[in-house]
């Protein structure tokens, strides 16, 4: 299917990058337990942030190995001196092919030039700290050739706090028994010992340099390195400078004869680590059986959940991209770490399709919570500043995981807290709900504290008086979910009727206090300022506080109908949902930082697509399949009304947002993957849309499509069996069902039996 800047091929499972002069860099991302990579569409070590290429992932701190994305690769003819990158960048030569092909957990950079064809694959092991990348050179002319090849990683061994200055401790040694330069940070302040690197070769290199000013020249840049230029490194070593990791092969070629050898680029602390990591991974056939390992595990890690939709490019992104980006959420986390309610929504995602994990996450980050029931913001590194929403998400996430394995024991499970003592899965469930409907304010609301799920509000309850309403809604929501377990799990009734106590008080204080005549406020600052409301003329109105309170079924009647018109008239534009309209552009201490932001930048008026993910699921609560529709394609990269050519948001993975109408640069992104967009909308689509909803007794068959789908499938594993579900829309309604069949026989009602057979069973749902 072809696509802005390329197509997708093997069913959606590469995306094939056909330009290299694209508006952004196209990341790919490669990671396991230990590590975590990227490469771009040209091969070079781009993340979405510096901070993100190439990292060892540790406990407490990880070690950041690459300076400014700096992973290259270079050739030089011998004969002519004509230099060129095989990807294009960084030096920007003219090839004669080109094509990139970004796979799940792998890229493939191909190209010529001149006669010279090379092939650079990379990809990230099932286990072990490293990146491997195969590079295959052949010679397609006439004549004998001699190429260069030369692999340069510009290390920078940072990530931690730093009491002195850390290049006096920065040192490189060669390897010549394992043909490996190793580049070391023995700084005192390290946290762990894991702050060093290494690059090694299962070919002998014609040379090497571990300083960074030997390879590049003085005067010297990634574009033009001066080894490169002149041919040759100068088999230099580093000693308290800048160092990086280069690697020089000469291969001599014959017409139609071509080369493969295979380069680490990994995470060390001491010369037997590398040498361990060389032995294991570059032994003879060591590399095809690891990439052959990966591929495997992708196929298990996809193999749960399977969607088929009239919208073919959906299909490709909600099959393969759209899971694969979950997983770097769940398992690696955001720029800054791991978020507590990053990884928690991930974790209510994956329950579909991976409830091991799901189960693992749910207890790791259980560990982040105090004994009194508030939450970290995240860890590794911790950050313990008091965000109010933490409370909001564990209940949901924990009783999608008890409805879709039935593994109700999981509420016994002992976890301790951050602070002190521990408590049962069920326990914690309950502090959380227990703290935030304690830890109120003057108007019955719950407080702020540094800001909720919008971390940019965070001038609104700074000093402990001011209250937020969009986290009142949400812990409402998580009440329901709460009262759930206690009534249908536990069959604990006075527990269940004290949470409905707490839910009535919220809510009363939310109708009340919360409500601003034709929306719901979101919040109410220290100094009693209503925020998101008529009185002000920026930032009269905030998305989540109106969407929530139709996924917590606070909004009803006239209610209901004026911020559904809020939702649709006042913060709807064609990149998707505004969080907040219309955009501050004065600074407000007693809003927060958001107020400070440029108009159209994150929350300040864009179209932020997590919060639009939210709003997609709330079209669904109303029976709006249509809606549902056109906000998930808005939100989906490479659309018709924001194609990647102008957004540079790579086709394959969702963005975290698109700047707003009030930006100069409407449309466009910073960057892509790291979001909480893909975690919902993988919900919004499979368990809101196609509609097929875990319950304790079974699958609810729910669906709310857009009228013009004739018909969708999914196929799901379900304790223990396996469902083919197609929905049939003949009418073109947008929500409700008619009939529905299993195994050929009719069943009454809407809910198909949990079999726990391990037989496959069709479902025919006919709206």
């Amino acid at each position: 299917m072809k696509s802005s800047y390329g197509y997708f091929d093997k069913n959606g499972r590469e995306f094939v990058v056909t330009e290299y002069d694209t508006v952004m860099p196209l990341i790919n991302y490669f990671w396991n337990n230990e590590f975590i990579s990227g490469a771009n569409h040209h091969g070079a070590g781009l993340g979405c942030f510096t901070e993100r290429t190439m990292q060892y992932m540790h406990p407490t701190t990880r070690c950041i190995m690459i300076r400014d994305e700096n992973r290259h690769f270079y050739l030089r003819d011998e004969m002519t001196g004509d230099v060129w990158s095989p990807g294009w960048y960084p030096m920007l030569k003219k090839l004669d092919s080109y094509k990139c092909r970004h796979g799940l957990g792998y890229t493939i950079v191909e190209s010529s030039r001149r006669g010279i064809q090379t092939l650079f694959r990379v990809f990230v092991p099932v286990k072990q700290a490293a990146e491997i990348w195969t590079i295959t050179v052949r010679n397609t002319g006439k004549g004998k050739r001699k190429i260069k090849v030369f692999t340069f990683a510009d290390f920078l061994l940072k990530g931690y706090e730093e009491y002195a200055d850390y290049s006096s401790c920065l040192y490189t040694i060669y390897d010549n028994s394992f043909n490996a330069l190793n580049a070391f940070n023995d700084a005192f302040e390290r946290p762990h010992d894991r702050f060093s690197a290494f690059v090694a070769s299962d070919r002998k290199p014609t040379g090497y340099d571990g300083s960074r000013a030997a390879f590049l020249g003085r005067y010297g840049t990634i574009s033009n390195p001066q080894a490169v230029i002149e041919g040759a490194c100068s088999n230099s070593t580093a000693n308290t400078e800048k160092l990086c990791g280069a690697l020089e092969h000469t291969v001599s070629l014959n017409p139609g004869e071509s080369v493969v050898f295979n380069v680490l680029i990994g995470s060390t602390n001491a010369l037997k680590t590398t040498r361990d990591m060389c032995a294991k991974l570059l032994k003879r056939g060591q590399v095809e059986k690891e990439f052959n390992k990966h591929l495997i595990k992708v196929d298990r890690d996809l193999s749960h959940i399977f969607v088929e939709t009239p919208d073919e490019k959906l299909n490709w992104l909600f099959n393969n991209w759209i899971p694969r980006e979950i997983q770097l959420h769940t398992e690696v986390g955001t720029d800054t770490g791991r978020g507590f309610r990053d990884i928690m929504q991930s974790a209510w995602s994956s329950a579909f399709y991976d409830p091991e994990g799901s189960k693992e996450k749910i207890l790791v980050s259980l560990k982040a919570q105090y004994a009194d029931g508030h939450t970290l913001r995240g860890w590794n590194p911790v950050d313990d500043h008091y965000y109010s929403d933490g409370p909001v998400w564990i209940a949901p996430t924990v009783n999608t995981y008890l409805k879709v394995t039935g593994n109700y024991d999981f509420l016994k499970i002992r976890v301790p807290y951050f602070d002190k003592g521990s408590g049962s899965v069920w326990e914690h469930i309950l502090a959380s709900l227990y703290n935030a409907t304690d830890d109120i304010g003057a108007r019955g609301l719950v407080r702020c504290r540094y800001g909720d799920w919008n971390d940019s509000v965070n001038g609104i309850g700074i000093k402990g008086k001011g209250e937020s309403v969009w986290t009142s809604i949400g812990i409402v929501f998580a009440l329901n979910e709460a009262i759930e377990i206690a009534e249908n799990v536990l069959g604990d009734i006075k527990v269940a009727e004290g949470l409905k106590r707490r839910k009535e008080k919220l809510t009363r204080a939310i109708q009340t206090k919360g409500w601003d005549g034709n929306w719901y406020l979101q919040g109410i600052n220290d100094a009693g300022a209503k925020i998101g409301s008529h009185e002000e003329k920026e930032g009269k109105y905030y998305l989540n506080s109106q969407t929530w309170a139709i996924l917590a079924g606070i909004a009803k009647g006239d209610r209901l109908k004026k911020i559904v018109y809020i939702i649709d008239k006042k913060l709807d534009c064609k990149n998707g949902s505004m969080v907040l309209a219309p955009a501050y552009t004065k600074p407000n201490p007693g809003i927060g930082r958001i107020s400070w932001f440029r108009p159209g930048m994150w929350e300040n008026g864009a179209p932020y697509c997590h919060g639009g993910a939210f709003k997609v699921v709330a079209d669904t609560y109303l029976g709006r399949g249509d809606k549902a529709y056109d906000t998930l394609t808005k939100i989906l990269p490479d659309s018709k009304r924001n194609p990647s050519t102008h957004s540079g948001c790579p086709p394959y993975v969702c963005t975290n947002m698109y700047f707003g109408p009030d930006h100069s640069r409407e449309g466009q992104i910073l960057y892509s993957w790291i979001t909480g967009t893909a975690t919902w909308l993988f919900r919004a689509l499979t368990v809101h849309m196609i509609g097929v909803k875990p319950e304790y007794d079974g699958l609810m068959m729910e669906p709310c499509m857009p009228s013009h789908w004739k018909r969708a499938r999914q196929v799901c594993k379900f304790r223990g069996a396996e469902y083919d579900i197609t929905v049939l829309n003949p009418k073109g309604k947008q929500t409700g069902v008619s009939a529905v069949t299993v195994d050929g026989k009719k069943i009454a009602g809407n809910c198909v039996p949990n079999f726990r057979d391990g037989k496959k069973h069709t479902v025919i749902v006919v709206m």
